[in-house]
């Protein structure tokens, strides 16, 4: 049975008799829709924790969450998620919290914590442990919270126990690769892009700082033409970027408005307009079921204004703006900004 309440709270004992299942209960998100479990305060609520990752011009509004207590080994506990989350692209994150011979998982992601009821794991919940222990064991990087489209070389696809995707410090990201499925007219079609990243040229993975919120990612990456799709070089040396994050799912994708600018401006032939306007190649918006994640599963989703959705949007890579080198050239890119903005009201 899952348990959730307002942002945060810690798990209270099983009571005599009960089911040694793990019970749940979820902090630093957004209420759910049960509501047996124990509250009590907490310091921070979540609006206080997104705002550290979003401005509150980006949240719609959220139910009123109460004010709950935690312990230190908590807070310790939730640094280190929030560190992890912080790192890589990542859809969630799981740790132990250990408190003498008490024992709970928790689990992270864009919308809140969730902690497990207290478990005895050297004695009468021994069992218990020892399904963790093998869960962990056979777990891979997806299930250990890396995004489910970003793959990795396998260690070893000629044997069956060792063939699956590993990401370690040696090799980081070389041979990563992205994958968008769903695409094309049919929805048939998916599309690869190889990670870019070369940290001597300035490409590296970027992520938000942050565990709840929009947690946006980018991440440089080149198409991956098929073997049978003809090419010219200028498209197989096109640099884009993959940009990853975790809006809200009640607000307009990003995708939406491109798309209605950009065929706003063919459809009246301001076709030489469209270099003002970000050059989007594709997008896919993916729920917490499509991604797989825990909390879909405990039944722990929140309400439907604190809900969030993954969104990918493949972009051609553009400059940044502290690489302008003169007042000139930086006058130019304000004039471009300036028409691209007049020109998507002036269309409405």
């Amino acid at each position: 049975m899952v348990r959730s309440c307002e942002p945060p709270a810690v798990a209270s004992r099983p009571s005599k008799g009960a089911s040694s299942q793990p019970e749940t209960q979820t902090i630093f998100g957004a209420s759910g829709s049960s509501s047996h479990a124990p509250k009590r305060k907490l310091q921070a609520t979540s609006e206080e924790w997104e705002a550290s990752t979003e401005s509150s011009s980006k949240r719609p509004k959220t139910s009123q969450p109460a004010k709950q207590v935690i312990i230190n080994k908590e807070a310790q506990l939730l640094k280190y998620i929030n560190q992890v989350m912080s790192h890589n692209i990542r859809s969630y994150a799981i740790g132990w919290l250990i408190q003498n011979d008490k024992l709970r998982l928790v689990y992270g992601d864009r919308m809140g914590v969730i902690f497990t009821e207290q478990i005895e794991f050297l004695r009468k919940d021994a069992h218990l442990f020892l399904l963790i222990l093998a869960a962990m064991g056979a777990a891979g990087v997806h299930q250990f919270g890396i995004h489910p489209n970003v793959h990795y070389p396998k260690e070893d696809e000629n044997d069956p126990v060792e063939c699956r995707e590993v990401f370690d410090a040696q090799h980081g990201y070389d041979g990563a690769v992205l994958r968008l499925e769903g695409q094309g007219q049919d929805g048939s079609e998916t599309l690869e892009y190889d990670f870019d990243v070369d940290e001597k040229a300035h490409r590296s993975v970027y992520t938000e700082f942050g565990l709840i919120g929009r947690g946006t990612t980018v991440i440089p990456i080149r198409a991956r033409k098929a073997r049978t799709e003809p090419s010219t070089h200028e498209e197989e040396q096109e640099e884009l970027v993959a940009k990853v994050a975790w809006p809200h799912a009640v607000r307009v994708g990003e995708d939406v408005f491109i798309n209605k600018v950009r065929t706003g401006l063919e459809r009246n032939g301001k076709t030489k307009m469209l270099q003002h306007i970000v050059d989007m190649k594709a997008a896919l918006t993916k729920d917490a079921e499509a991604m797989d994640l825990p909390r879909h599963a405990m039944g722990s989703c929140p309400k439907a204004q604190d809900l969030r959705v993954c969104r990918i949007l493949i972009l051609k890579r553009y400059r940044p703006l502290d690489t302008i080198g003169s007042q000139a050239e930086f006058h130019q890119v304000f004039v471009q900004v300036v028409r691209g903005m007049l020109l998507t009201v002036l269309d409405q």
